[in-house]
Order: C-alpha cells, then structure tokens, then sequence
C-alpha cells in the first residue's frame, strides 16, 4: 500500500477510535458498566464520540459547504431512522446531531486554525466547546421533553457534557500524538526509505 494511503487511513482511524476509547474509556471510569449498557445515558459516550470522530474527520478534510451538506444529510438519515421511535427521539435526534455538527465545525474550522500557547490549550478549548455545546442541547432536550424532573435531567447531563467534554478533549490529544509520533519518527522515516 502506497505510505500516503496508509498515513491516510490510519489517521482517518485514529480519528475516530481515540475519541471514541476516550471517552468510554472516562465514563468507564466514573459510571462503571453503565457505559456500556445501552438503556443508560451513559451510552452515550461512546456513539457520541464515534459521531463526533467522523465529523471531525469530514470537516478537516472537507471545505466547509460540503461538510455542512453531509452533515445536514446525516442528521436527515438519523432522524428518519429514529421515527418509528416517535416524535421527541426524531426532535431529540435533530437537535443533537445539529449540536455536533455546529460545535465539530466550530473547533475545527475556528478553533483548530487559531495559534495556540500552551500543548494543551486547543484540546482544553475543544473539550469545553464540547461540553458547553452538549449541556445546552441537553437543557433544550430537558425543557421541551422533562421539564417535571429538571433538577436530575440536568444533574445528568452536567455530567454527560463533563465527561464527554474531558474524553473528546483527551482523545484528539492522543490521536495528534500518535499520529505525529508515528510519522514523524526519524528512526521510521529512515526505515520507510530502506
């Protein structure tokens, strides 16, 4: 396989799987098996971070037009797969996944073009962007749907954003760190031109 390909494909994986390990991963940790249980909300983490990973991947790759075109027609699939669950999945569906599509294409196409100071500076800015964006989805989602039981609903989804936030934020670290360490190894680069 021709070397551009492959640093292609694997950093197109990489995208998706150290997002997606980190955040289950930081849920794992503070809800144990609940991750992992598809009736929890802690569930989540995980197909939230998978979704977040391609989206990630398309607006760095993709011109800003045909990003917001896939992921308006992502979101349409979503929803129309949601329907036969009812009308509030179709609403909480949308609402979510415009959610991502809107703050992915805030930290890549915003964020991700600023100078940063500081290793850490974009991946703090890219979890909190993160975190903010799903707990106000989350309180939109709370006062249409649950707004008997406020005080939990939101209680959970400060959570869910905080670990969400804290396993996006990590996750990109990682995948720029393994994908720059893989690449950028001079010991690899000299072995390559063997």
């Amino acid at each position: 396989m021709d070397p551009v390909l492959r640093k292609k494909a694997a950093q197109a994986f990489l995208t998706v799987l150290c997002p997606t390990a980190l955040c289950v991963g930081v849920g794992a940790v503070a809800r144990s098996t609940a991750v992992f249980t598809s009736r929890s909300g802690f569930f989540q983490l995980g197909v939230n971070a998978a979704i977040v990973g391609l989206l990630v991947l398309m607006a760095r790759r993709w011109p800003t037009r045909l990003y917001v075109a896939a992921g308006t027609l992502i979101t349409a699939v979503l929803a129309v797969a949601a329907a036969r669950s009812g009308p509030r999945i179709v609403v909480h569906t949308i609402i979510l996944m415009g959610m991502w599509v809107g703050v992915t294409w805030v930290n890549v196409k915003v964020l991700g073009l600023r100078r940063w100071g500081s290793i850490l500076g974009p991946y703090v800015a890219w979890a909190t962007v993160f975190a903010a964006g799903l707990f106000a989805a989350g309180a939109i989602l709370v006062a249409l749907f649950r707004p008997s039981d406020v005080r939990s609903s939101l209680l959970f989804y400060v959570e869910l954003s905080v670990f969400t936030g804290i396993g996006l934020g990590m996750g990109f670290k990682v995948q720029v760190w393994l994908t720059t360490s893989l690449w950028n190894d001079p010991r690899r680069a000299s072995d390559e031109r063997e």
